[in-house]
């Protein structure tokens, strides 16, 4: 709403995706207590929006996001999720979460592990707790075994493994635009991102000019190795 704090960061999204010669406009990481409908519908408007979003969650258990003082619960970051949705289609939803952080119990990890599966995030950033000297955290008990944070941290992992494939599998045999950040002429390939987030490998035809760093192809995806996607270039945008 206008003179609330979302405002200005709403404002900034439309002057710049008006701004001449801009190929993309991507928000990086946004808390949720500082995203709301009017940035997504802002940024959903624009041609040059890319439908994919960083949230950080840090725990999906609302008793551990009270403990890291964390000014919002699953319930508000479920409702902002709803509302890029809505607005962005489907967009790539990636998230930072923490395993380990002091008075996690089994039961509070087996929550994060179920909300990131309700999300349904593209991928997940995922660290292990240690104490940082000065925060409140550092007084507390690291009561969570080394071994334990591993293997939390690996559960996810496993996790984020399988949501990403099921986020991007639905994109095979269909043609991604790509922004070409390496291009090597050797080996007719060019590397970039799609507009969602996703590392693209692509095959070029050598006779055909536009393939340089910085141009816009189209590219059709044939194949996905949990990493990047590959495929061929079809056109340039």
């Amino acid at each position: 709403r206008e003179g609330s704090r979302y405002e200005p960061l709403r404002a900034l999204v439309e002057e710049l995706a008006a701004l001449d010669g801009l190929a993309r406009l991507r928000l990086g990481s946004i808390l949720p207590i500082d995203a709301n409908p009017g940035l997504f519908t802002t940024l959903a408007a624009s041609p040059r929006g890319c439908p994919h979003l960083h949230l950080p969650l840090q725990s999906g258990d609302d008793d551990v996001l009270q403990r890291m003082d964390r000014r919002y619960d699953t319930a508000r970051f479920r409702r902002v999720v709803d509302e890029a949705r809505a607005a962005l289609g489907n967009p790539a939803l990636a998230s930072d979460v923490m395993v380990g952080f002091p008075g996690e119990t089994t039961a509070a990890f087996d929550r994060t592990l179920a909300f990131c599966a309700e999300i349904g995030f593209a991928d997940l950033h995922i660290f292990a707790y240690s104490p940082r000297p000065g925060t409140r955290a550092a007084r507390w008990p690291d009561d969570v075994p080394p071994a334990e944070k591993a293997a939390r941290a690996r559960a996810l992992a496993d996790l984020r493994d399988s949501l990403w494939r099921e986020y991007h599998s639905h994109k095979l045999q269909t043609e991604a635009e790509v922004l070409i950040e390496q291009s090597d002429p050797e080996q007719a390939e060019v590397v970039g991102l799609s507009a969602d987030y996703l590392r693209v490998r692509a095959k070029v035809d050598r006779a055909r000019p536009g393939r340089e760093v910085g141009a816009l192809v189209r590219v059709r995806l044939e194949s996905l190795d949990g990493e990047a996607g590959y495929g061929q270039v079809v056109a340039n945008t």
